[in-house]
């Protein structure tokens, strides 16, 4: 989610050439709506935005089981420490300042799909060994 149309194009023809499919919003209505209706793998958002703030899309989309998972990460100009500081304390993944290096934003943004991917792969397989129990009946 990014208000600035030249950073999202920038940004959306970086990803796509990297593999990704890229959903865009440029507010933070649309961008909640997106998130609920696709899941994405990993979240993008700046915070000054208009309608409603990435802090306030990070705490609706945080207190929702359905998204609440979903690595979330700030792009911002805010450059603040207390800005940074609120940030992560509201359960944010990342914070980037811009300008960012777009290897770092890459790289940030495969290890938290990685992550994901082995947790999903974890609990995947936990409950494949719990399924494999028997069942006995005694009478």
């Amino acid at each position: 989610m990014e208000d600035d149309r030249g950073l999202i194009k920038t940004l959306y023809n970086l990803l796509v050439i990297e593999g990704f499919e890229v959903i865009t919003a440029e507010d933070g209505e649309s961008g909640i709506r997106k998130a609920f209706e696709y899941m994405p793998d990993v979240i993008l958002s700046d915070i000054v935005l208009s309608r409603i703030s990435g802090y306030d899309i990070l705490r609706i989309l945080k207190a929702n089981s359905k998204t609440a998972s979903i690595p979330f990460i700030f792009l911002t100009g805010k450059v603040k420490e207390k800005d940074k500081k609120y940030a992560l304390e509201l359960g944010a993944d990342e914070y980037m300042e811009k300008p960012f290096e777009y290897d770092y934003l890459l790289e940030t943004i495969n290890l938290y799909i990685d992550k994901k991917e082995s947790q999903i792969f974890f609990y995947q397989t936990v409950n494949d060994l719990l399924s494999d129990k028997k069942t006995l009946a005694f009478s």
